[in-house]
């Protein structure tokens, strides 16, 4: 008796990532600004592409990149993870920088606040005094905070745990770090004040 084995065989090239979009919805983008800043493209008159076109286009990206995120939130699995080899070392690198890009003016409204719930609800007004999208505010927010998680209890230097655990490049490790020193050290202050406060009313 003579047995048939059959099986499917899929040959892959490496997936394309559009950075412009990546750029777009890591700085929270709506499907409509994405398409109203698309629509000045040469490309998209020399394809003809209609409005309802466009917008399905942008969707799909926006749809491949949250898919993405949740290997983005862990850097160091996301270049091993064989379930990402389609995209090319490089195009996972570039992807984790983008992903944990932080803007200087949604920075500077951080100092003096702690990397807390209540200040995470405070995103929309900071948002809008900076003139950045919700979006990309609670991105970083939601960055800083799980940075700063998986950094504190790490022996060595906090520049270098950044690197090694998120492999983000010198510049950007800085910033983390700074950051993150700065709220570390204003939340010691402040539950230092309220302590001696409490002292003080006994």
């Amino acid at each position: 008796m003579q047995f048939c084995c059959l099986a499917d065989v899929t040959i892959t090239s490496p997936s394309f990532v559009d950075m412009q979009m990546f750029d777009f919805w890591v700085h929270g983008k709506t499907v409509s600004q994405a398409c109203s800043i698309l629509a000045q493209s040469p490309s998209v008159e020399e394809f003809r592409m209609t409005n309802d076109m466009l917008a399905a286009h942008v969707r799909d990206h926006f749809a491949q990149f949250t898919l993405l995120e949740m290997g983005l939130r862990h850097p160091d699995s996301f270049m091993q993870d064989c379930a990402y080899h389609q995209l090319t070392p490089e195009t996972r690198k570039q992807l984790i920088h983008m992903y944990y890009s932080l803007d200087e003016s949604f920075l500077r409204e951080l100092v003096g606040r702690r990397l807390s719930n209540k200040s995470r609800r405070e995103i929309a007004d900071i948002a809008e005094k900076c003139e950045l999208q919700l979006r990309s505010c609670k991105r970083q927010f939601d960055n800083l905070s799980c940075v700063a998680r998986r950094t504190e209890d790490l022996p060595g230097r906090l520049i270098d745990n950044i690197k090694n655990c998120f492999l983000l490049p010198e510049r950007l490790a800085e910033c983390y770090a700074a950051v993150i020193f700065i709220t570390i050290n204003i939340s010691v202050h402040i539950d230092t004040v309220i302590f001696q406060s409490e002292l003080y009313h006994l």
